[in-house]
């Protein structure tokens, strides 16, 4: 397999989008055992999955944010019953 040369043209065309990956921070959680059914009783540090991907044909804008697991067996009983 032969190696792409360094000055290779990126692609373009109706589906070519630019993605960047925003610093939306993070933040420290609360005990990660009420968060998460069987994880350590410690803490730990979220950070912000955010892309912004921009479709350079149509102009258009989107902000994506990863977000949290839709799966409520993969939190702890404590936090489903809160929520």
């Amino acid at each position: 397999m032969s190696e792409a040369p360094n000055n290779q043209v990126p692609p373009s065309g109706r589906g070519v989008v630019e993605v960047d990956l925003l610093d939306g921070g993070s933040l420290s959680t609360a005990m990660l055992s009420f968060v998460i059914a069987g994880a350590e009783n410690t803490t730990a540090r979220l950070y912000d999955w955010c892309f912004h991907i921009h479709h350079l044909s149509s102009g258009r804008h989107i902000l994506w944010d990863v977000g949290i697991s839709s799966v409520w067996k993969d939190f702890s009983t404590t936090y489903q019953t809160i929520y």
